[in-house]
């Protein structure tokens, strides 16, 4: 699997845009073969690592991947 490093840095409305363009993708099937992992960071300090999509293999493959990076 080759991947390309990509950030955003979006503001809340940008953010609500590309998730509502990310569920109307999941309802029409467009995300079936797709592993998502985010990580979101809370005002507090803590932090969430949410991975989504694709098989429990794939999932956990991906939150390895996210997991790597940290420093």
């Amino acid at each position: 699997m080759t991947s390309e490093r990509k950030t955003l840095v979006w503001g809340q409305e940008a953010v609500v845009e590309h998730l509502e363009k990310l569920l109307a993708a999941a309802k029409a099937g467009e995300l079936d073969d797709v592993v998502m992992a985010h990580r979101v960071f809370k005002s507090d300090g803590t932090f969430k690592d949410i991975v989504y999509g694709g098989t429990e293999e794939e999932r956990q493959a991906a939150l390895a991947r996210l997991r790597a990076t940290d420093d």
